[in-house]
């Protein structure tokens, strides 16, 4: 998982940190939190989670090492999340481009199409090349209380329930209680 988010992506997202803290753990470009899982892997059972911070640790992409200095270790998320991950990357460099969830907080009353305008208007102001497919595939936004259980987005991570379905079996059993009273 990357982010540039710093430090804001741990007040939208919460998880229960083992070592370190979320008001720092990605305040500084060149840092990554750790699943509790990925520091077993990385450096066996037997190191305390708190020993790792301030370790570092190589990120290989495009085979160039890129040394990021472990900021935190966070219990691995839940089943349910949204998204899984191993570890949170604050890179030093420029986030690899290779299509994002962009997660935005909107300040209470604001309508969220003119957000997504607002937000498609400021990608295509970057350069022309992101108005032309692959690049360019629409900005929607989608309630955080509504992944789960509304129709997936266009290249959504995690799974998604209908709610219509949990209205039929709503129903289903809605009309099994009324045969079995009478």
């Amino acid at each position: 998982l990357y982010t540039d988010a710093g430090e804001a992506f741990f007040d939208v997202f919460t998880f229960d940190f083992e070592a370190g803290t979320a008001g720092t753990a990605l305040d500084a470009p060149g840092t990554v939190v750790l699943t509790t899982t990925a520091a077993a892997r990385l450096f066996g059972d037997d190191v305390a989670t708190g020993d790792l911070v301030g370790r570092t640790v190589d990120l290989e992409v495009d085979a160039t090492p890129d040394p990021l200095t472990i900021r935190g270790v966070v219990a691995d998320p839940p089943s349910t999340s949204h998204f899984d991950f191993d570890v949170a990357v604050r890179p030093a460099g420029p986030l690899p481009s290779w299509g994002a969830h962009t997660y935005v907080r909107l300040v209470e009353g604001t309508d969220p199409d003119a957000a997504a305008r607002k937000i498609q208007d400021a990608f295509l102001a970057l350069g022309p090349r992101n108005a032309r497919p692959p690049n360019l595939v629409g900005f929607q936004l989608q309630r955080m209380t509504d992944i789960h259980l509304d129709a997936p987005v266009l290249r959504s991570t995690g799974t998604s329930l209908d709610v219509r379905y949990l209205w039929a079996f709503a129903l289903v059993a809605g009309l099994v209680l009324v045969i079995t009273v009478i």
